[in-house]
């Protein structure tokens, strides 16, 4: 008679032990058999599988007592190998059980000390199954849904891929079944510029343990370049087999176009598109090799920006800062550098372009500036352009004296043009009044006459008659930043028309105060059509607030303008004229200057 656990005193290894501690509540049966291959312990899931209680399949033998065999099995004969099969357990009721189990030896100092017992019931293997189904589309569905491929490949020559989520059709436009058929591998889609570069490493994750990071382009099915970012780790192949790397790849394309959009905007001008200073600064160092020799710099200035920004508003002024940048960039070489460094100010970078070169590519840029006036309808927008160059023709010139001489030439050229000055721009703005618009030549010479008579009348002093002489000819420049149509029109003005068109006295204003010539008069410009009583504009004033020369000119103007047609109303009698300045003296005219003005023309 077989003897019982306790009389045989069967234990347990202790490390088994420690093990089953693990395995208690695994969803596989676990037993452990000592060198007789009798049961010394067992997991809760082989209790309830067999119908024993722990205490009850101790001492069991494996071979007859669980396992009814024709033949016996020895230990002898597991020890060198693992057994892997199906078998018919025979549970405590009598009952058979369809199992898979894996019986291995376990060894401790080398030697074979017990052996390990983990099997399946056919309707755990079924449900088990089923779990990892489930389990496994689970994981599909996640790795799916995220925002990276999950790939593993080989460390072979060609990266060749041996598992991939299907989120690579998204991401490199082929299919799962296009990598696992090995029709294509990484190595394929890796861009050939960083195809070393990713092999380094990940030969470097693999040699130093650490994980691999590396960003790269990809090129898609479609042609498309797409920049990625690989993380992962490098496993070991283990004996005969080859290393792999598991890991996700990640799109970057839209962090990438953030970043490009950004850097433009931090190293070019957001208005023109050309390069800005920072740009430019960084140029002049990296250009300043002995290879680009000789190095010639341009720069250029418009002229009179200010003075358009004033009047016509910094609309008017960006308009003309992006004719003067086409312009320029029309008359530059690819190797060239044009930025804008400020408001109205560009600079040119020339490599290899001596001193003669340059001097004629400025003779380009004012000729293609000559060629923009005249297609202009409005002569109060020409494009003029100071500049000035210099040269390095030695590796011992200090770059940055090159920028300032050609800097400091083009304001020495800046000063001598004629063309620059501001008393120009104005001729060429009063003659587009005259041009489009009612202020004929005819008019600002009878409203000039008349104010040299009634100066002289008042006993102004030669400097005041001159003032007022020249207000008399600019007293309405402010009109050239008026729309045309509303100048040249045939009828009447509307509420919204008059209200624009009053808006001319300011911009009179900027413009004289822009001007050196004009700023004594410009205040004069501002007040020309203030009324005695305060109800004139722009600002109300009333009585002496306005300026004398402003008070003096409203009487001649509205006489001129009285006693000749325009577009809308046939032209007043010299003697209708009059009576009306009479009957507004004191209201819209100062009755003084009135006075005097009735008796001067009656004269």
């Amino acid at each position: 008679m077989d003897k019982t656990p306790q009389e045989t005193g069967l234990r347990a290894p202790a490390a088994e032990t420690a093990c089953l501690a693990w395995d208690e509540n695994r969803y596989e049966a676990v037993m452990i058999l000592d060198e007789n291959l009798r049961c010394v312990d067992c997991n809760n899931t082989a209790c309830g599988l067999l119908g024993y209680s722990k205490q009850e399949i101790k001492g069991l033998r494996f071979n007859g007592d669980i396992v009814p065999r024709p033949e016996p099995l020895h230990a002898a004969d597991i020890i060198t190998r693992i057994s892997d099969s199906f078998a018919r357990f025979r549970k405590k009721n009598g009952s058979i059980l369809p199992v898979k189990y894996c019986l291995m030896p376990v060894k401790q100092n080398g030697a074979c000390r017990s052996f390990r017992v983990s099997f399946l019931s056919a309707a755990q293997e079924c449900g088990l199954k089923d779990r990892l189904e489930e389990a496994e589309q689970v994981s599909n569905s996640i790795l799916s849904e995220l925002p990276a491929m999950v790939l593993r490949c080989r460390n072979d020559q060609r990266l060749t891929v041996e598992q991939v989520s299907d989120s690579c059709l998204t991401l490199t436009g082929y299919s799962r079944e296009d990598f696992l058929s090995r029709k294509v591998t990484l190595t394929d889609l890796v861009h050939p510029d960083y195809l070393t570069a990713l092999k380094s490493t990940i030969l470097n994750a693999a040699q130093s343990g650490h994980a691999c990071n590396c960003e790269y382009i990809i090129i898609t099915a479609s042609g498309a370049e797409k920049w990625v970012n690989t993380k992962g780790i490098v496993c070991e192949g283990g004996k005969g087999k080859t290393a792999t790397l598991r890991g996700i790849m990640i799109d970057l394309s839209e962090r990438k176009a953030k970043e490009e959009e950004i850097l433009y905007l931090i190293l070019h001008d957001t208005m023109t598109g050309l390069f800005n200073r920072l740009y430019l600064d960084s140029a002049f160092i990296e250009i300043d090799v002995e290879e680009n020799l000789p190095v010639s710099v341009i720069f250029a200035d418009i002229d009179g920006l200010k003075f358009i920004n004033d009047v016509f508003g910094h609309f008017a002024g960006d308009r003309l800062i992006i004719a003067a940048a086409g312009i320029l960039h029309e008359c530059c070489d690819k190797k060239d550098i044009l930025a804008r460094i400020g408001g109205d100010e560009f600079c040119i970078i020339m490599p290899r372009t001596d001193y003669e070169t340059a001097v004629r590519r400025m003779g380009l840029i004012k000729q293609k500036c000559e060629t923009y006036n005249d297609s202009l309808k409005d002569s109060s927008f020409s494009l003029n352009i100071s500049l000035g160059c210099s040269t390095k023709t030695s590796k011992e010139q200090d770059i940055l004296m090159v920028r300032k001489e050609a800097e400091d030439y083009m304001y020495r050229r800046k000063l001598f043009e004629r063309r620059s000055s501001k008393s120009d721009v104005v001729s060429s703005m009063l003659a587009a009044l005259q041009e489009n618009s009612n202020e004929t030549r005819e008019h600002v010479k009878r409203m000039e006459a008349l104010a040299r008579r009634l100066a002289e009348r008042l006993g102004l002093s030669p400097e005041q008659t001159d003032d007022l002489a020249l207000l008399a000819t600019l007293h309405d420049i402010g009109k050239v930043g008026i729309d045309r149509s509303l100048l040249l029109n045939h009828r009447k003005l509307t509420a919204d028309e008059m209200k624009e068109m009053k808006k001319h006295p300011e911009i009179g204003y900027r413009i004289a105060l822009s001007t050196p010539e004009l700023i004594n008069i410009s205040e004069s410009i501002l007040c020309h059509h203030e009324r005695w009583d305060g109800k004139g504009y722009p600002q109300g004033l009333s009585g002496t607030d306005i300026p004398l020369l402003s008070r003096i000119i409203s009487i001649i103007d509205a006489f001129d303008a009285m006693t000749n047609d325009r577009s809308y109303r046939s032209s007043f009698s010299k003697d209708e004229a009059l009576e009306e300045i009479h009957d507004n003296a004191g209201s819209q005219f100062d009755p003084d200057i009135a006075d005097e003005f009735l008796a001067m023309m009656s004269t």
